[in-house]
C-alpha cells in the first residue's frame, strides 16, 4: 500500500474513507492468513473481520504505520486463536469454499475438478506452518514478496525460502488450482467483506450523532451483526452497569474491561463527560467517534 504513513494518519483522525482504505489493502492478506492459521476459510473470514473492527478501535495505539502490517497479523492471529481454541479443524474448506457446480462440466470432469481439490487441500496440510503461511499469503492475494515479509515480520530472503521449499513440495497443477479457488474467493473479488466493516463504522457514527448512547448505538449494531463475540461484549458491558443487585459500575469502568473493542482513548472521552455530567452532550460531538 502507497503511502501507509498518511494513510494510517487520517484513519486515525477519524476519516472512514481512510479506514476503508486499509480494510482494502490488507483484507486479501489477512483472510489467506487466517485461514494458513485455522485451515477453514470461513473461521479466517470470520476472524479477519474481527480484526479490522478491533484494528479500528485501537489505532490510535498504533505508534508507528509501518508497523502496521505485523500489527494488524497479530490481532488476525488472536481471534483465529479464540474461533480455533480447543477445535480440531482440518485444511479443507477453502476449495469447498469456492466450489460451485458447473453444469457444462460432465461427471468426469467434476471428478477430476474434486479429486484435484482433494490432493491441494493435502499438499497445504503437509507443509510446515511457516511454508503454509508463505504459500498462503503469496497466492492467496497480489502481493509482493516484501509486502508478505512486512506482513509476517521476517527478512524478504526468509520468505523467498519458504516459498521456494514449498513449491518444491507442491506440484506445479496444484499450485495452479489453489491459485485459482482463491482467485474466486477472496475478498477483493466482491466489496462486500470491505462494505461489512465501513457500514459498522458509519452506522455507529451516526447513532452517536443522533444522540443515543453508546451501549444503545452498540446494542442495536450487534443484533444486526452475525459475531457473537460482539453481543457477548455489549451483555457484559450493560450487566457491569446495572450491577445484577450490586452497585454497577460506570460506562467508562465497564468499558475498560473490553480494550479490544474500546480504545482508551475513546474511555477517556466518556470518563470526562462522567466527571463533568455532560455525557450527553459529549456523545454527539463529532469529535468524539472521529478517535474511536
Amino acid at each position: 500500500m502507497q503511502d501507509i504513513d498518511g494513510i494510517i494518519a487520517k484513519a486515525q483522525s477519524g476519516d472512514l474513507d481512510a479506514y476503508n482504505q486499509i480494510v482494502l489493502g490488507f483484507q486479501d492478506m489477512a483472510v489467506a492468513y487466517g485461514y494458513s492459521v485455522t485451515g477453514d476459510f470461513h473461521l479466517a473470514e470470520d476472524a479477519a473481520q474481527e480484526a479490522f473492527i478491533e484494528a479500528l478501535s485501537c489505532l490510535q495505539t498504533l505508534r508507528e504505520a509501518k508497523a502496521f502490517p505485523g500489527w494488524l497479523r497479530r490481532i488476525v492471529f488472536k481471534h483465529c486463536d479464540r474461533a480455533t481454541r480447543n477445535k480440531q479443524v482440518p485444511l479443507v474448506s477453502l476449495s469447498a469454499a469456492s466450489e460451485e457446480i458447473n453444469p457444462a462440466d460432465g461427471p468426469d470432469r467434476t471428478i477430476e475438478k474434486r479429486e484435484l481439490a482433494w490432493q491441494v487441500r493435502k499438499a497445504i496440510a503437509n507443509l510446515s506452518p511457516p511454508e503454509r503461511e508463505a504459500t498462503l499469503l503469496f497466492y492467496g492475494g497480489e502481493y509482493s514478496q516484501k509486502q508478505i515479509a512486512e506482513f509476517i515480520e521476517v527478512p524478504v530472503s526468509t520468505v523467498k525460502k519458504r516459498l521456494y521449499t514449498a513449491r518444491g513440495k507442491i506440484k506445479e497443477m496444484m499450485i495452479q488450482t489453489m491459485q485459482e479457488n482463491f482467485d474466486q474467493i477472496r475478498p477483493s473479488i466482491n466489496s462486500e467483506f470491505a462494505e461489512r466493516v465501513k457500514t459498522f463504522t458509519a452506522q455507529f457514527s451516526q447513532m452517536i450523532d443522533s444522540g443515543q448512547s453508546i451501549v444503545q448505538s452498540l446494542a442495536a449494531l450487534s443484533q444486526k451483526e452475525p459475531s457473537a463475540e460482539w453481543s457477548q461484549v455489549i451483555a457484559q458491558v450493560q450487566r457491569d452497569i446495572t450491577g445484577d443487585g450490586r452497585e454497577g459500575a460506570t460506562l467508562s469502568e465497564a468499558m475498560a474491561k473490553h480494550p479490544a473493542f474500546f480504545s482508551q482513548n475513546y474511555i477517556e472521552v466518556i470518563r470526562q463527560g462522567e466527571i463533568e455530567g455532560n455525557l450527553a452532550v459529549l456523545l454527539q460531538r463529532s469529535s468524539i467517534h472521529q478517535n474511536l
